[in-house]
């Protein structure tokens, strides 16, 4: 498979170094990633920050897409279990 960081991508496709994981350059590079991932018979992994990602690039046709991370799924859980707990 490939794995794709949509953030690091958007970078390196900027001209000027800035973050754009909306943006139009990257869209059409992630197409171009399935596209050719899928015929080299290999799966498309994408790095998806929040579950809206997650589903936009479920859509485009990544196979495998890891939301959120590690801290992210911590802080989100204690958050919520303080919530809760608060009643």
């Amino acid at each position: 498979g490939l794995f794709v960081g949509p953030a690091d991508l958007s970078i390196a496709l900027s001209d000027d170094g800035r973050l754009d994981i909306e943006g139009d350059r990257l869209k059409s590079a992630l197409e171009r990633i399935v596209a050719a991932t899928e015929a080299a018979g290999k799966i498309p992994g994408i790095y998806a920050p929040t579950p809206d990602h997650a589903r936009h690039y479920a859509a485009l046709g990544f196979r495998y897409v890891c939301v959120s991370s590690d801290i992210g799924v911590v802080k989100d859980g204690a958050r919520r279990l303080a919530e809760e707990s608060r009643g």
